[in-house]
């Protein structure tokens, strides 16, 4: 899996989230779960304001303690032009501007090619940074059964 490399500008993140760490999440006892199920179950996308990109879904990764290893931020959400208006219980974050790698999923199932796209992640030479990540999930992931997502890494 060959990643392309991108230069994003920043943005801004309103969205439902926890921390974390990797080590809860793949022991069974992770929070990321819970936090998608209640994003769709309370349908917060369509009760978060300012919308820049309608329809498109980010999994953000951020506010790592160290690495992969350490506690970080989990939210989903959507980009937002400001974050005035915040809806009551969501987190807004500012994801500052910096270089990608952006992996591609196959296509298959979620959760399967999520798992299958954060495998090949962590077991590609990159130099992760360790800032923000996010996951996209816009039209070519309204199938669950036969989704495609990107994986956006920040590099050093």
């Amino acid at each position: 899996m060959q990643p392309r490399l991108v230069e994003h500008p920043a943005f801004n993140v309103v969205g439902l989230s926890t921390r974390t760490n990797n080590a809860d999440e793949m022991a069974g006892k992770g929070r990321i779960g819970a936090i998608w199920e209640r994003f769709n179950a309370e349908n917060l996308r369509q009760k978060i304001p300012n919308q820049t990109e309608p329809g498109v879904v980010l999994a953000l990764y951020t506010e790592y303690q160290e690495d992969g290893n350490a506690p970080y931020s989990f939210a989903v959400g959507v980009k937002v032009d400001n974050v005035a208006d915040l809806p009551p219980g969501l987190t807004a974050y500012s994801v500052p501007a910096t270089k990608y790698a952006v992996f591609t999923s196959g296509r298959g199932s979620i959760p399967g090619i999520v798992i299958d796209v954060w495998k090949g992640i962590w077991s590609s030479e990159i130099k992760r940074a360790y800032r923000s990540d996010f996951e996209v999930y816009d039209g070519r992931s309204s199938d669950r059964n036969n989704a495609q997502i990107d994986v956006w890494v920040s590099v050093k």
